[in-house]
């Protein structure tokens, strides 16, 4: 009777042990569906910000590469490190050309100081914005009056300038010519 005693002692202890090992396993499953869910989660809001991300990619290279106007991306030392095709007809370089040059080698030689104007204003002393009336050489030599008008942004651990340039070249021969008639 003693040994059934023991046996029937020895199951019920077995019977508590396994009961112990079942609930703690149906916890840390729980948690591990948890986990997962977080996971998935996670997961799920990497994609949103991924597909927003590539949404917004897509918008700016709408905006940048159809404008009928010039644009183009300069870093604080002026060198040009993207350009759309407006500005590359209108100045009738190739973007090989241009990409990796500074602006200021496309800048007629009385107007240099408008870039690094702008330069200063944007890089060195933070302005968010600036616009100047300026003159550009085009390849074929002759002159290109333009509006630019710069922001800046930052683009990983650097501020990058947007640059709008807009042809005035027609509204600048006018006032200039009004000018010769009046002087």
């Amino acid at each position: 009777m003693e040994s059934l005693n023991g046996n029937i002692k020895t199951n019920a202890d077995l019977l508590g042990q396994l009961e112990a090992e079942n609930r703690l396993l149906r916890e840390e499953n729980q948690q591990l569906r948890a986990e997962k869910a977080a996971e998935q989660g996670k997961l799920k809001q990497q994609q949103i910000i991924e597909q927003k991300y590539e949404e917004s990619k897509a918008r700016f290279q709408t905006i940048f590469y159809q404008s009928k106007l010039g644009n183009k991306i300069i870093g604080p030392d002026l060198k040009i490190l993207q350009i759309n095709p407006t500005l590359l007809l209108i100045l009738g370089y190739s973007e090989q050309e241009m990409v990796g040059t500074k602006i200021t080698d496309y800048a007629h030689p009385d107007f240099v100081h408008h870039w690094h104007e702008l330069q200063k204003s944007l890089w060195t002393k933070q302005i968010p914005s600036f616009q100047i009336e300026t003159c550009l050489i085009k390849k074929d030599g002759s002159t290109l009056w333009c509006q630019v008008t710069s922001i800046t942004f930052r683009d990983q651990d650097t501020t990058l300038g947007y640059t709008i340039v807009e042809d005035i070249n027609q509204r600048k021969n006018l006032e200039l010519a009004l000018q010769q008639v009046y002087d």
